[in-house]
């Protein structure tokens, strides 16, 4: 069966904002400061809300009424949003779009940011901001008046969209027990925040190592309470 552009039906809940009352500010600001003690520099503002939508979608999954995002739906939501002529138009459903499909548009940003890195050693964004590590591609409520930052402008945003559907299709479903996406997906954010924020030298993934302690912290926010054996098979597959 084909997948279906979400974006379509407005705004997925999985990018509701924080006011939503699925995570309290307390709760937040809680969860920020153990996060931030166990890193090397605190997480920027950009990054933290983006796993705070990840969390939100995490938890919304783990209801048994929530019906999950599929990989062929986020393969149509690509494809759907690579056929927008528009900006206004791309604008409007990477507003809407669900946290899986923003996350592997910003996935494939990221590693062309990162091939930029490697060879000239900085990125300069489309505003001439220099930067040393891959920024954030943030997008705001459409209740604010602040736009929103992209890094490489529209032109390498649909490249990044193009580079998005080609991962996602190439995705093979795998035999046996069918994994949580949504477990595989909050395990992939924490990586890939470990690798940007966690010390160089503190990257192993093994029982009580940091990264597994972030993480914990993390899936934790989620209501996921998950063994550190368990919890260490998914990030390293997520590695």
């Amino acid at each position: 069966m084909a997948g279906t552009p979400l974006f379509k039906r407005g705004q997925h809940p999985s990018r509701y904002a924080l006011g939503h009352a699925e995570i309290s500010e307390a709760d937040a600001r809680e969860l920020r400061q153990s996060l931030d003690a166990l890193t090397v520099r605190g997480m920027d503002g950009a990054d933290f809300r983006f796993l705070l939508c990840a969390i939100l979608e995490a938890k919304a999954c783990e209801r048994p009424d929530y019906d999950p995002v599929t990989r062929k739906d986020t393969v149509a939501q690509l494809q759907a949003m690579g056929k927008l002529r528009s900006d206004d138009e791309l604008l409007a459903a990477l507003r809407k779009c669900d946290h899986r499909t923003l996350e592997a548009i910003r996935r494939a940003q990221n590693a062309a940011i990162s091939d930029v890195l490697w060879c000239e050693g900085l990125f300069v964004d489309v505003e001439g901001q220099e930067h040393r590590t891959p920024p954030g591609l943030e997008f705001v409520g459409p209740r604010d008046d602040v736009g929103p930052y992209l890094p490489m402008g529209f032109d390498g945003l649909r490249r990044s969209i193009a580079v998005a559907i080609t991962t996602e299709e190439e995705i093979r479903d795998r035999a046996g027990r069918r994994e949580k996406n949504h477990q595989a997906d909050l395990a992939r954010e924490c990586v890939q925040l470990w690798q940007k924020y966690g010390p160089p030298d503190r990257q192993k993934i093994w029982r009580e190592a940091p990264i597994v302690v972030f993480a914990e912290a993390v899936f934790r926010a989620a209501g996921m309470c998950i063994a550190s054996s368990r919890l260490c098979v998914l990030l390293e597959k997520a590695s």
